[in-house]
């Protein structure tokens, strides 16, 4: 019965409707939320702007629509509304559907909407500063996928506060793109030690950079490779410390810079530098890449700052042929926060991502919602406004993972014992919470307690968290 009620519901509409046809029912459908990508010079190999256009390409539109492959949202319904959203609704599959049914005709003309106007410029206006990859890096016609990371200086000087950040790609070869800011020595290190542009891995675009360390080597020698990163009495290391680096900006095709609450802005470290990370997919010729990043700086020294609050865990063992093994971390508030965006990000074993908020004398209210996570898809999501906290609540971050032959996305068949590492061939369970305070003088307690969460996280990691050496790489 409620399977018929729903076939009711979606169909009648279109009975009511008649024949569908592209410029009454789908080209409005089509240019909200197809066209971002999908236009002359846009983020997508072929424009769908036209009826010709979708024509040629109706089954296969049907087809991508109708398994949630595109448009890109990996987010089900949530209790904060995210900005952009592009997720299609079954009433919406299902118009595709019957319009390739009906043969795909183009209808009255007189009926088209107006077509959308793009621009290839800034999409925030001219940035106050552009930089740039230091030495383009040459991505082959083919070949699995390139994870690499690139320094990138600042000018000495450079203002501290960044109202936005937007990140262009030279060439249709880059999947998606990470920028953050930090301090840390480490990246320098490895970009020095490799001698192609930047250095290779998948780095975490959290705050801060994590200590490098073989995922295979001996618990003694991974827990004496963190050691030797830590000042005398840390219990983490200090460019993991709050304030000190972030999640600044990302780029996925179609990507829309979610513009600050006004009087907001990302505080720069004194004597940063940002990391681009860069996921990069051979496109069957050539490519020199070489980023580019365009900065707007406050004019004057903001009223919030963006504060990153991560939900984070080096807990993760994930036996082979495993199906159902989960990851969790959690972060109590001490003071109310105001949340702006969330960064998800795990890998290919991940299978479900949600984050809960448990607020004092409340339902539970589940901000993140990803039922199907899929790596290629991954991007920060903002919601339409931010989202208040009272202090108190308590922050749930849950990541589920298949770590068996029955995933198709397992990087390993057979599959081998995985465990929290920054390689593909590990595994992450990660949230950031892009936060504001609504009483910055809440500063120095927020700070306190992120400061002992990553503590925990660094304290359990030396204790042996790590227990025993994953199996080998084949």
């Amino acid at each position: 019965m409620k399977l018929l009620r729903f076939i009711l519901a979606v169909s009648l509409p279109l009975m009511a409707r008649g024949q569908v046809v592209f410029t009454r029912d789908i080209a409005p459908l089509i240019h909200s939320r197809c066209a971002g990508c999908h236009h002359d010079g846009g983020d997508a190999p072929f424009p769908l702007l036209t009826a010709a256009d979708a024509q040629k390409r109706v089954r296969q539109i049907v087809e991508v629509t109708a398994a949630g492959d595109m448009p890109p949202w990996l987010p089900m319904g949530t209790d904060g509304q995210f900005a952009n959203e592009r997720r299609l609704s079954a009433a919406e599959k299902e118009l595709l559907r019957q319009w390739l049914a009906d043969g795909a005709p183009e209808g009255d003309p007189s009926l088209l909407p107006p077509m959308p106007e793009f621009s290839h410029e800034w999409q925030c206006g001219a940035p106050d500063l552009i930089v740039e990859m230091p030495t383009p890096f040459l991505i082959p016609a083919d070949g699995p996928a390139i994870y690499r990371n690139f320094v990138i200086p600042l000018p000495h000087g450079a203002p501290q506060y960044v109202t936005a950040v937007e990140v262009r790609p030279s060439s249709r070869a880059v999947h998606h793109a990470f920028v953050r800011a930090e301090k840390a020595s480490a990246t320098m290190v490895a970009d020095a030690a490799d001698a192609a542009p930047g250095y290779a891995g998948m780095a975490s675009f959290g705050p801060g950079a994590l200590p490098a360390a073989d995922a295979f080597a001996l618990p003694s020698v991974q827990r004496e490779a963190y050691r030797r990163l830590l000042p005398e009495g840390r219990k983490s290391p200090p460019e993991m410390l709050p304030g000190t680096a972030g999640a600044l900006g990302a780029w996925v095709p179609g990507f829309k810079v979610p513009p600050l609450p006004a009087d907001t802005a990302h505080r720069l470290p004194e004597g940063s530098h940002l990391v681009l990370s860069l996921r990069m997919v051979p496109i069957g010729k050539p490519q020199h890449e070489r980023t580019r990043i365009g900065l707007h700086f406050a004019r004057q020294p903001p009223a919030r700052e963006i504060i990153p609050v991560p939900l984070n865990t080096f807990r993760i063992v994930l036996p082979a042929g495993s199906r159902a093994e989960e990851a969790r971390a959690k972060f109590v508030t001490p003071v109310p926060l105001s949340v702006l965006s969330l960064w998800p990000h795990a890998h290919q074993l991940a299978t479900m991502l949600e984050v809960i908020a448990h607020v004092p004398g409340a339902e539970p209210r589940r901000i993140l919602d990803i039922r199907e996570w899929d790596f290629d898809q991954q991007q920060p999501y903002t919601f339409r406004e931010p989202q208040q906290f009272p202090a108190g609540t308590r922050f749930e971050l849950c990541v589920r993972y298949n770590n068996s032959s029955t995933n198709p996305a397992n990087p390993t068949v057979p599959a081998r014992t995985v465990r929290f590492g920054e390689s593909l061939r590990d595994e992450m369970a990660l949230v950031i919470l892009q936060t504001t305070l609504p009483n910055p003088t809440d500063r120095p307690s927020l700070n306190l307690a992120l400061a002992a969460s990553r503590d925990r996280m660094f304290s359990g990691l030396l204790t042996g968290l790590l227990e025993g050496p994953p199996s080998p790489p084949p």
